[in-house]
C-alpha cells in the first residue's frame, strides 16, 4: 500500500500541531526516552502513542532504538509532511498570499481557483 499524502488527511487541530511540532523538534535534537517525551509534551502514555501513530500516518518515521525514540529524517523533511492547522484566513487574505513564484504559492492559487471557479492567471 502506498503512503498517503497530507492532502488525503483530515485537518489537524492547532493543539495537535503544537504537540507534534514540539515532539519533532525534541526528536531532531537526538534520540529521546519515552518518559522524557511524555513529560515534556504533557501527555499520558496513550496520548504519546496516538501522536506517534499520527506522525507515522503522515509518512514521518519515528522508531524506537532500545529505550529511546529517534526521528529517521531531518526536521525540515518531517515538517514538510505535516498539514497546517486552519489559519482562519478570509478569501481575500488567501488570495494575497497566493501571489508569488514558488510552488507553495502555486498550490494555494490552484486551491483558490478551484474554490472560486476561476482560471489560473500566469
Amino acid at each position: 500500500m502506498s503512503a498517503k499524502t497530507t492532502d488525503d488527511k483530515s485537518p489537524i487541530t492547532r493543539d495537535r500541531a503544537v504537540r507534534v511540532c514540539k515532539m519533532l523538534t525534541l526528536l531532531s535534537d537526538g534520540p529521546q526516552r519515552r518518559e522524557t517525551l511524555i513529560k515534556k509534551l504533557k501527555l499520558n502514555e496513550r496520548g504519546f502513542y496516538r501522536e506517534l501513530e499520527f506522525l507515522r500516518s503522515h509518512g514521518i518515521a519515528v522508531d524506537p532504538d532500545g529505550n529511546r525514540y529517534h526521528l529517521l529524517c531531518d526536521l525540515d523533511s518531517a515538517l514538510a509532511k505535516l498539514p497546517v492547522p486552519d489559519l482562519k484566513l478570509n478569501i481575500r487574505e488567501a488570495l494575497l498570499l497566493a501571489k508569488g513564484p514558488t510552488s507553495a504559492h502555486r498550490k494555494l492559487q490552484t486551491h483558490l481557483n478551484q474554490l472560486l471557479g476561476t482560471k489560473q492567471s500566469d
